[in-house]
């Protein structure tokens, strides 16, 4: 399995989510499949979830749910989360 991971925002706005699929894609081959679904459309199909839709749904990726999530907070203190 492959891991690859998407974002959006910044700061306290910020997402992330990781999928995975049994192909190692090149990063052109990535930057590809989520260029053409967005192009020539407007922010609304830039949108973290509709491209984890797209990719998930029509070029075989699968979401991945992490058991534990250990942050890391401004001031240096760890924070985790089931």
């Amino acid at each position: 399995m492959y891991f690859y991971m998407i974002s959006e925002g910044e700061y306290d706005e910020y997402v992330e989510e990781i999928l995975m699929h049994t192909k190692k894609f090149t990063l052109d081959e990535f930057k590809k499949i989520i260029n053409d679904f967005t192009k020539g459309y407007g922010y609304q199909r830039r949108n973290i979830y509709v491209i984890m839709e797209e990719l998930i749904e029509n070029h075989g990726f699968k979401s991945v749910d992490p058991i534990y999530t250990c942050d890391i907070t401004s001031n240096g203190n760890l924070e985790f989360f089931d």
